[in-house]
């Protein structure tokens, strides 16, 4: 069946950038996830009673990948799972108690880090969230996460987007396993494009292209117009500031090689 030809982002309702629906009602719900986040069991049992049982916490494979929402996670999940650990890796962990259980699990893994504007902005698309939503979100999850598991391995998402042969070297190091020179082919590249893209298609063969994990023409309109907003806001630019500050704290851990060998750019995901 062919695919159904996505609607034009500039048809879709507009992302509020600065402004929250109901901000006395956020402003509620953040500080009474904070207190709630910091009880994991609590937490969890809340977690999966609003989402029908599914389970965000225990990693069942060999290697885990942990993150902030559209920060490569899926990407950095499946090209390990295509390379080093076949079925093994678990990579759609993204909620509070995440990182502190899948460390204390025993099991080897990375924290996957994206710059705080980016994240949010495709975040924001994601859901259809408010910019400023998604960026508090951004601030929330990483101030636990820093406070949870402070000696976790960090992998920036342009590091490892750019040159994924280098970031699956640097994984396989930290994991002492032994790897052919590079690892990373055109065609490990395009299985990886491909089950990217099966996790987003509808059973009619629709692409959704607001969601979809790898680069998007689709979202491209919608980026630029958010990248705009958020820099005439000074509300967004005071958040990005903390955001930036506790990314600079993660990068204090990164596993990227201080004076990496400069590589081909990655095979891009999508081809337009």
């Amino acid at each position: 069946m062919s695919r159904q030809r996505p609607p034009s982002p500039l048809t879709l309702p507009a992302i509020p950038v600065d402004r929250h629906p109901h901000p006395l009602l956020r402003s509620v719900k953040r500080h009474v996830r904070a207190v709630v986040w910091r009880r994991p069991t609590l937490y969890r049992h809340l977690f999966e009673l609003r989402h029908n049982g599914r389970n965000q916490f225990c990693p069942s494979g060999a290697f885990w990948v942990v993150g902030y929402q559209r920060s490569g996670n899926t990407f950095a999940g499946l090209l390990l799972d295509e390379v080093l650990f076949p079925g093994q890796v678990d990579f759609h962990l993204h909620v509070c108690s995440s990182l502190r259980i899948a460390v204390d699990s025993g099991k080897p893994g990375v924290f996957v880090l994206r710059k705080p504007l980016e994240a949010a902005i495709s975040v924001a698309i994601f859901h259809r969230w408010p910019l400023i939503q998604a960026l508090e979100d951004y601030i929330d999850l990483h101030r636990h996460w820093l406070r949870d598991a402070p000696e976790v391995p960090v992998a920036p998402f342009e590091w490892f987007t750019r040159t994924p042969g280098a970031f699956v070297n640097a994984v396989a190091q930290h994991s002492e396993l032994t790897l052919a020179r590079d690892p990373v082919t055109p065609a490990v590249l395009e299985r990886v494009r491909v089950r990217t893209e099966s996790l987003f298609t509808a059973a009619d063969g629709s692409l959704n292209e607001c969601q979809v994990a790898r680069p998007s023409a689709f979202r491209s309109p919608l980026q630029h117009e958010l990248s705009v907003a958020a820099r005439s806001s000074a509300r967004i630019q005071a958040l990005l500031a903390t955001a930036e500050s506790l990314r600079q704290e993660f990068l204090f851990r990164s596993i990227e090689p201080a004076t990496a060998e400069s590589e081909p750019e990655m095979v891009r995901l999508v081809r337009r």
